[in-house]
């Protein structure tokens, strides 16, 4: 680029334009709502930097020069395209703030604490737009911080991992934590506390797949000055667990949003009495959108 177009900037090229439309400084003052004197000041610096005379001042008369002519047909035909190509811009980023991806687990039952949310939230911006689909936690997480996300919904033990990776978070739902147990279990129909289960064995995720689940449950059983007993069979996923969990693998601590229909045994769902957990969501701190933040300011728990 000519160094000379530097230090111009639109609001010159704007004043220029209407200067030359009318052949006016006056007038040129009245459709930018400026004073006579600073069009005049600003024509005069244009003038400089260009190393162009553009008017022709004859006492009252203002006159456009050959150069002025010329440069005012090349800035016209490029701030019209330019406006026309910022307002498409501008309509599409206005249309994708109106458009919220949103990642869910796969794993947990949407009808006990997201369609809730989403009806909630469109009963108060019908003009949002949501995008939705469902994954695994890790895949769920690596795509929020790869940007193709906008929030994310998943079991509250993986917070250790938002930390590590500097997202944000916030609870989306919360509840007892449950106890899934066969329906012959001593367990079944009392009430139970951390103490009952102090000597049972525990299931829980595989530790290389997700540390997480592992750190949240022991770091429940130290805290009462207990030592988590671990049940020999670990799951590599979540989902693994809906699959294949079986009552002679363990007591599983869950959550009350996690979905578990096996129709192979018969089990319950017993609340571990003085301890909560549930569903966070999760977005990125860059993500500043409105649409996000209103959203936000809706999840309370």
């Amino acid at each position: 680029m000519n160094a000379n177009l530097y230090n111009v900037n639109f609001q010159q090229i704007e004043i220029f334009l209407w200067a030359a439309e009318y052949e006016s400084f006056t007038k040129a003052a009245l459709q930018m709502n400026m004073t006579q004197s600073a069009i005049s000041k600003s024509i005069a610096k244009l003038e400089k930097d260009l190393e162009l005379q553009l008017f022709i001042r004859n006492f009252r008369e203002l006159t456009l020069t050959s150069a002025g002519r010329d440069l005012q047909g090349m800035l016209k035909k490029y701030t019209k395209n330019l406006s026309s190509d910022y307002e498409r811009l501008l309509n599409k980023c206005r249309k994708a703030d109106d458009q919220i991806r949103i990642g869910t687990a796969d794993t947990t039952d949407l009808n006990t604490y997201f369609w809730p949310l989403i009806n909630s939230i469109s009963g108060e911006h019908p003009q949002y737009r949501f995008d939705m689909e469902s994954d695994g936690m890790g895949k769920l997480i690596e795509k929020l911080t790869e940007g193709q996300l906008d929030l994310i919904f998943i079991p509250d033990f993986m917070k250790y991992k938002l930390n590590d990776l500097g997202l944000m978070w916030k609870y989306a739902a919360k509840d007892n934590v449950q106890l899934l147990v066969s329906a012959d279990d001593p367990l079944a129909g009392r009430e139970i506390t951390l103490d009952s289960i102090k000597d049972r064995k525990i299931v829980l995720l595989d530790e290389g797949h997700y540390p997480e689940n592992v750190k949240a449950v022991r770091e429940l059983f130290e805290a009462e000055g207990h030592t988590l007993k671990s049940s020999e069979r670990r799951f590599r996923t979540p989902e693994g667990i809906e699959t294949f969990y079986q009552p002679s693998d363990g007591i599983l601590l869950t959550d009350n949003f996690f979905k578990f229909d096996n129709p192979r045994h018969r089990f319950v769902r017993v609340p571990l009495k003085g301890y909560e957990n549930g569903i966070i969501c999760a977005w990125s701190p860059a993500n500043v959108s409105k649409a996000l933040q209103n959203i936000l300011k809706m999840i309370r728990c």
